[in-house]
This record gives C-alpha cells, sequence and structure tokens, in this order.
C-alpha cells in the first residue's frame, strides 16, 4: 500500500473515531429536566478565570454544565479542523481562524446582541473587528482586551529629566530611537547598563497597513518609510540601545525590566500589568511608536474570541453562555486583574482605580481601530523574520533585505488570496 493510501485510511480512521466518540453527545434534544453539556474548547493557561466563569455561569443557568476541554494553542487549529471534519464541533470555541467565518462554521449573535441590548461601542473595538466581524455580522465576543502597549518606568524618565510619552498620541519611530539613546547606559559591567527600549520587527505591533496595501492584496514592506523604521529599530540594536536576544538570555527580560535596566518595553498588555504592579515600579502606558509624523496610533488588539459553532447539538444554551461571557464574564475578567472586553464595563467598575499606569492603559486600548485584512497573516510575512536578521546582523541594509523579501511575500499573498476566495 502507498504512502498516500496509508495517509488516507489513517484519516478515515481517526474521523470515524471522532464521530463514535461524539455520538454520546446523541442527536435528539435533551429530555425536560436533563442537564445540557455544552463543550468548551479553549487554549491552556485559563486556570484563574475559567473556573470561576463554568461555576458562576452554572449556578445562574442551571441545567446547563460547562465541559471545558484546554488544547495547546500551537494544536488548536489542526483539533477543529479535524472535528469540523468529523461533523461533530464542540458548542464553543474560539473564531481562530477566519477561514471558519467564510465556510459558515460559527453562528452569527447579532439577534442575542440585539434582544439583550449589548452597545456593541462599548466593546474593544479592534479585536472585535479582527476577529468577531465578517460580512457586517457579529459571530463572537470576549472577556478581556489585550494588545501591544508601551510601557514606560516614570522613575527613570524623572531622572534623565525627560517627559513622559503622551497616551492618546503615538511618537515616530524616530523619537523612540531618541528617547532610548538618552535613557541607555552603555556601561561595559552589566550590573550599571541600561538599555533604553526595545526594539524588534514590527510584525507583532505595528499597524499592517505599514506592509499591505488598504485592500490587503498588495505588499508594501520595502517602501521607504516601513524600511526607515526597520533600520532604526535594527540600529538601536547594534548600538546597544535595545537589548539583543543575547541581552534577554543573560539577564532574563522580566529581570532587565525589574531591575531598572529598560525604562520603556513593549509588550503586551495583560503581561506587563501583571509584572509592573508585582513591583515598586512607578509605570505609565503609551501607543507604540508609529513610522511618520502625523501617522495614526495603533494598538495590535486581541481577544479571547468566542463563538457557537453551527454544528452545536444546544445552540441557544450556548449562545446565552456568549451572553454571560460579555457581561458577568467581563466582570469577573476584571476581579482577577485583566482589562475588559467591554470598555465601558472598565470605566463604571473603575478597574484604573488611582493607578495612574492603568487610567493610561485604558486610553491607549481606547485607541484601537479595524486592521487590514490579511488571509494567513502569520504564514504570509514569515520571509521577514530572515529579513530582520539579515538587517540586525549588518549583511545587508533594511531597504535592500526587504527588497528581497518583498516578492517571497507577495508570492505568499496571492497564494494565501486564493486559498481564501476558493472558501465556499
Amino acid at each position: 500500500m502507498s504512502k498516500t493510501s496509508l495517509s488516507i485510511l489513517a484519516i478515515s480512521i481517526l474521523i470515524a473515531l471522532l464521530l463514535a466518540a461524539c455520538g454520546a453527545r446523541g442527536e435528539a434534544p435533551p429530555a425536560e429536566g436533563e442537564p445540557v453539556t455544552l463543550d468548551l474548547w479553549v487554549f491552556e493557561g485559563e486556570e484563574e478565570f475559567l473556573p470561576t466563569l463554568k461555576a458562576e455561569f452554572e449556578a445562574a443557568n442551571p441545567g446547563s454544565v460547562v465541559n471545558i476541554t484546554e488544547i495547546p494553542e500551537d494544536d488548536y487549529t489542526l483539533k477543529i479542523e479535524t472535528a469540523l471534519a468529523a461533523g461533530a464541533p464542540p458548542d464553543i470555541g474560539f473564531v481562530f481562524d477566519p477561514t471558519w467565518l467564510k465556510a459558515g462554521h460559527f453562528l452569527s449573535i447579532d439577534e442575542m446582541i440585539q434582544n439583550n441590548g449589548l452597545d456593541l461601542d462599548d466593546y474593544f473595538g479592534g479585536a472585535l473587528d479582527a476577529y468577531c466581524r465578517f460580512e457586517q455580522q457579529t459571530y463572537c465576543l470576549g472577556s478581556y482586551s489585550g494588545g501591544m502597549v508601551l510601557f514606560y518606568n516614570k522613575d527613570m524618565f524623572d531622572a534623565a529629566g525627560l517627559a513622559y510619552p503622551s497616551s492618546t498620541e503615538a511618537m515616530t519611530i524616530d523619537e523612540y530611537a531618541d528617547l532610548a539613546a538618552q535613557l541607555s547606559n552603555h556601561a561595559e559591567s552589566i550590573e550599571e547598563r541600561v538599555w533604553g527600549g526595545t526594539a524588534d520587527i514590527m510584525l507583532y505591533w505595528s499597524d499592517q497597513r505599514y506592509i499591505f496595501s488598504e485592500d490587503g492584496r498588495t505588499v508594501t514592506i520595502n517602501d521607504e518609510a516601513t524600511a526607515h523604521a526597520h533600520q532604526v529599530l535594527a540600529d538601536m540594536v547594534v548600538n546597544g540601545d535595545a537589548p539583543a536576544p543575547s541581552d534577554y538570555e543573560l539577564v532574563g527580560e522580566e529581570s532587565i525590566v525589574i531591575e531598572g535596566k529598560l525604562p520603556m518595553w513593549i509588550i503586551d498588555n495583560l503581561v506587563g500589568v501583571e509584572i509592573y504592579e508585582n513591583s515598586d515600579i512607578r509605570w505609565g502606558v503609551a501607543p507604540v511608536p508609529v513610522e511618520s509624523e502625523g501617522d495614526l496610533p495603533w494598538v495590535s488588539s486581541w481577544s479571547d474570541a468566542f463563538g457557537v459553532f453551527s454544528g452545536s447539538k444546544h445552540p441557544a444554551e450556548a449562545t446565552q453562555f456568549i451572553y454571560f461571557l460579555a457581561t458577568d464574564g467581563n466582570r469577573l475578567r476584571a476581579e482577577v486583574g485583566g482589562v475588559p472586553f467591554d470598555l465601558a464595563l472598565a470605566e463604571e467598575l473603575d478597574w484604573a482605580g488611582d493607578s495612574d499606569g492603568r487610567q493610561e492603559m485604558l486610553q491607549v486600548m481606547g485607541l484601537s481601530r479595524e486592521p487590514v485584512f490579511i488571509p494567513d497573516f502569520w504564514g504570509v510575512i514569515d520571509p521577514m523574520w530572515d529579513a530582520w536578521e539579515i538587517i540586525v546582523s549588518g549583511e545587508m541594509t533594511a531597504q535592500e533585505a526587504l527588497d528581497d523579501a518583498a516578492g517571497f511575500v507577495q508570492e505568499n499573498l496571492d497564494q494565501a488570496w486564493e486559498t481564501w476566495d476558493s472558501v465556499d
């Protein structure tokens, strides 16, 4: 038997096993008074939030039981794709791949939103647009607002006699690099050394409009402004104004921050708040740098975007869970320290309290806006990682390296759109 035949046979057996395993869920609706079990598939790492959410939802909805399955993020897409192929998805899961929306694998929750009077303008717009909206319909809501922001150490700015960055207007890459240079200490002793800010490839935190056209069909990674921005960031690493990977390995990323060796840090807002609030540092938050003067501030945005699979055996109860997540679940999220997905609720609950840093965080998160849609974004931009390493090494200028990478990224993009357009 050929390898291809063996692969087909293995897949067929796997699907058959999944169908058999899911048969226990039953095709008929539950008898009156019989508990409804909702299968919820999530990433690992929510040990503090999810058990409380489950308990609170079950208490508020007698007869509904939530069965939580935690899956490593790297395996999540394969698990869902396999379940979809078997016709047996969970009731609730992340809207992790936009092709699932286009293929009709999730149910619209617009009717629930309207019936319950939820105001979507209150929610974290960048993540809502990026994950939950498709063809003018809404398919998911979340419990927290995640984003890449610029944290800074106010005491170190005071010591250097520098003004704090604005929480409503973004500095340019050049202004950021200049600040980092003024805050750095290039001492030979690691104990005395200070790196003024972080510098890495901009893919994690910059506006996709810097590297793609507004319609998402054309690559612009090698235009003059984007090449200049990457050159400035690479020069920060080369000049010692930003840590190199070897510096992080030597000192540790969290230690660099806590020990006052990193005055500015571009990082996930949830990670940053936890670290700074467990230290004695007076901290603030600003938008990440932009390429050029006059560019709109940007917040790279995400959330635990939960939706109801169209193959759910209990769509009404599953939709009720989404409502609970977007309301009481947001309150529970605030209690464990996260920024609620409902930013109006964050204000109502006084999430910031008397913390200047938290107040600035809410201001920055309010700057989020709709991204450019790129199918298979991370797969498309993969050649840029090699380009970044070449730029930092000095083998090529940013312009040369990005010129070389642009053609490969465009090929990936064309293929991604071809695949997207073929999804029914």
